[in-house]
């Protein structure tokens, strides 16, 4: 179970009341901060040419990351690796969800070095959905 410190409350506050967009949860990495905002809130929190990101970026000294949170487990962890693209993402069993894309660069960049990225994204995960995550 994911622990909300009282640091978490703060940046989740200061974030809703700069972008107007509501916050269902909020991580924080070594040097950024994930928001995980409610379905159709992502343009808002963005802000016009990312104007409400910039802001962010400076005012936390960390790097924002915004995230549209989905009921559907594959989309969501589409969103979740924005900016890349997947080929595809689907269900290799009922507990199994498979990213695949092309190259080696898709392959760096989602998994991240000692596979970071990936369990950052596991983690952000199981904190909605029962499933393990693999990369193909």
């Amino acid at each position: 179970m994911k622990v909300i410190t009282t640091e978490i409350i703060g940046y989740i506050n200061l974030f809703e009341r700069i972008t107007r967009a509501r916050v269902k949860n909020c991580y924080q990495g070594h040097d950024s901060l994930i928001f995980i905002v409610y379905e159709g809130e992502a343009g808002k929190a963005i802000g016009k040419k990312g104007d409400n990101v910039k802001r962010l970026n400076h005012l936390f000294k960390k790097r924002v990351k915004i995230v549209e949170y989905n009921n559907d487990p594959l989309k969501f962890i589409g969103n979740l690796i924005l900016p890349i693209r997947a080929e595809n993402i689907r269900f290799e069993d009922e507990k199994t969800i498979i990213i695949e894309g092309k190259g080696i660069k898709f392959k760096q960049v989602v998994l991240g070095p000692e596979r970071k990225n990936l369990k950052e994204i596991q983690n952000i995960v199981s904190n909605y959905f029962d499933v393990e995550i693999k990369v193909k």
